[in-house]
């Protein structure tokens, strides 16, 4: 997909007249940028305020027969997700000093 050559985090938006069925239309967006980083970091901070007083947990392992461990692996997967992000903002700013140059 190309996106503008002004608009260097890349974003696309489209309305669509014919929507899923019961809705009078529908939209998609496409983004291409890392500040969503901050909002796996405001919800890793509030999993892991709930996760510490074990609020909740026993309803996933009671009812849905999940195991602990899978917690502890989401809260990974989560900082593997946000470090990807990290790091590519950081890539981008190198590159961003380098052109200025």
């Amino acid at each position: 997909m190309k996106f503008v050559d002004w608009n260097v985090d890349g974003w696309k938006t489209g309305v669509c007249s014919v929507g899923p069925r019961g809705q009078p239309y529908s939209l998609l967006h496409i983004s291409n940028n890392t500040c969503v980083q901050h909002s796996f970091t405001e919800l890793k901070d509030r999993y892991n305020l709930l996760y510490r007083k074990k609020a909740h947990v026993h309803h996933y392992l009671q009812v849905n027969a999940m195991e602990e461990c899978e917690f502890d692996e989401a809260l990974l997967s989560l900082d593997r997700t946000i470090g990807g992000y990290q790091d590519l903002e950081q890539d981008t700013r190198v590159v961003d000093r380098l052109q200025m140059v």
